[in-house]
């Protein structure tokens, strides 16, 4: 009997390592070897640094958890074979740098009612969903990340204010590049989007946002596309060889300001706008307009 009891003991054990555990961390915590299981943040003001190694999961769960947290550093891990890698629900004033997210099932970083984070160099690629999907979270700042390959948008923002988005690049995503919906008062200043299988920047229902020195370029619809948007700022960006359009303006969108912008090689028109709508051109280097775009949009501001 004594025997038979060791031997269950020996099989639980290895079943408990294979399907991996959780770790509950309350202080500082360096990694000093790879983590099977999922790792919770439990209390505030702590910073976790994987130091490169990898928390892998058995394809559900979340690789990394906070939640209602504030002052937590997150740096340095790389995150795989969860539901969602990282997720960031009701946490604010939080840093996230040097983070890898890959293989998910869902999101490579789920952010859901968070306001005031910072993330910063970090690649969220390969997932099954979105590398960043962005929920009515405020005030974050996103800068240098990394996002391609996912397979659906790489970053999906939907009611979400006053964000900022620099310098980033999202790449070779199945869908779109940056999907906004119902989002206002968001900054995108220098971000690169290429290669995305339907737009490279889309606003739909969002307004007073402004997008400024971005490249968009050989995306597979348009470059950047607006419908349902009012009051919107597009002003020097580059829209170059997109499969469809350069500039897209349709459905309602209204009192937009689209000023400065060079867009060439697109497959259909560089820019196009609606009928009937009524939005500012101005100081605009485009190839080919359709007949909507009014006539002087490269005259100067």
């Amino acid at each position: 009997m004594k025997q038979n009891v060791k031997l269950l003991l020996v099989i639980l054990a290895g079943a408990l390592s294979f399907l991996g555990c959780v770790k509950t961390l309350t202080t500082d915590t360096t990694l000093t070897a790879d983590f099977n299981g999922e790792v919770k943040i439990a209390a505030d003001s702590i910073t976790l640094d994987c130091d490169g190694h990898v928390i892998t999961g058995s394809g559900s769960g979340n690789g990394i958890k906070l939640v209602s947290r504030t002052g937590v550093t997150i740096m340095n891990c790389e995150v795989t074979n969860f539901d969602d890698g990282i997720q960031v629900n009701g946490s604010n004033n939080n840093v996230f740098t040097n983070n890898v997210t890959h293989n998910n099932v869902q999101e490579g970083f789920d952010i859901e009612n968070s306001d005031q984070n910072t993330f910063t160099t970090n690649t969220s690629r390969d997932n099954g969903v979105s590398g960043f999907s962005i929920a009515s979270s405020t005030s974050n700042t996103f800068t240098s990340n990394l996002v391609h390959n996912n397979t659906q948008e790489g970053f999906n923002i939907d009611d979400s204010n006053n964000n900022t988005f620099t310098e980033n690049t999202s790449r070779d995503n199945t869908r779109d590049g940056f999907d906004l919906g119902d989002s206002d008062d968001n900054d995108f200043i220098g971000n690169v989007v290429t290669g995305n299988a339907t737009n490279g920047i889309e606003l739909d229902s969002c307004n007073a946002n402004t997008l400024s020195g971005n490249v968009v370029s050989n995306n597979l619809n348009h470059g950047f596309s607006l419908d349902l948007s009012t009051g919107n700022t597009l002003d020097g960006n580059t829209s170059n060889d997109n499969i469809d359009i350069g500039f897209r303006i349709k459905t309602n969108s209204n009192n937009n300001t689209i000023s400065n912008n060079n867009a060439n090689g697109n497959g259909d028109n560089d820019a196009e706008q609606d009928n009937g709508l009524t939005n500012t051109f101005c100081g605009n280097t485009f190839g080919t307009v359709d007949n909507d775009v009014p006539a002087g949009y490269a005259n100067p501001c």
